[in-house]
């Protein structure tokens, strides 16, 4: 009966780090796509 309970608090902690790489990974590609649009828009600026 402990060994369910051990099993489900470790599977829920995992579930947890899962997911805040997930949301890691979000927010990380929406940084980085922001940044191209900046850097596209100074290129373009600097031109004219």
């Amino acid at each position: 009966m402990i060994n369910y309970v051990i099993y489900i608090v470790v599977t829920l902690i995992l579930l947890f780090i899962i997911y805040l790489a997930i949301n890691a990974l979000v927010r990380g590609i929406k940084v980085k796509k922001e940044n191209k649009k900046s850097q596209y828009n100074l290129k373009n600026k600097n031109k004219y």
